[in-house]
């Protein structure tokens, strides 16, 4: 039984292959390819002329040339320069006629300017020519403004 059925496996196998191998070298696209390249070969090739059209083009190129104003519809103008940018104060120039006395009663400072020779005691939070005192140190004083959001400092050295 064993045998038998050893013989039928190995029957089928064989043919397996044998239908593998014919179908692999009987190919039947061969016919077909050989009756397109024979249907190739019947077609002759036709040569068209094809006049040279009654046109103009010189003229037309003068014409459109002669209009310097047609590509302005579809050409946009050029942007204007942007505007320059904001330059800071000079707190240098604010601060000019300030001086800063070494004379100091708790937290206040001498201060002399222009308006006051002999001079007046300010404190931290006090506005001189548009700039607030910010910070009293002891070899300086520290003037800020603020500038379209953001705080410019200078430091003024006491004398």
């Amino acid at each position: 039984m064993e045998r038998a059925m050893t013989l039928i496996g190995t029957l089928i196998l064989a043919g397996v292959v044998a239908l593998g191998a014919y179908r692999m070298y009987s190919n039947p696209m061969v016919e077909r390819r050989q009756v397109l390249e024979n249907h190739l070969k019947s077609i002759k090739t036709i040569d068209v002329k094809f006049e040279k059209p009654p046109w103009d083009f010189d003229k037309w190129q003068q014409a459109i040339s002669s209009k310097p104003a047609i590509w302005e519809s579809l050409v946009a103008a050029p942007l204007p320069p942007p505007p320059p940018p904001k330059q800071p104060p000079n707190l240098e120039a604010m601060a000019k006629d300030i001086s800063f006395g070494r004379q100091q009663i708790g937290a206040k400072v001498k201060m002399m300017d222009a308006k006051d020779p002999k001079g007046s005691f300010v404190k931290v939070g006090d506005t001189v020519n548009e700039l607030t005192i910010k910070q009293i140190g002891k070899t300086g004083v520290v003037l800020a403004f603020m500038w379209e959001g953001q705080e410019l400092t200078i430091e003024i050295p006491r004398k």
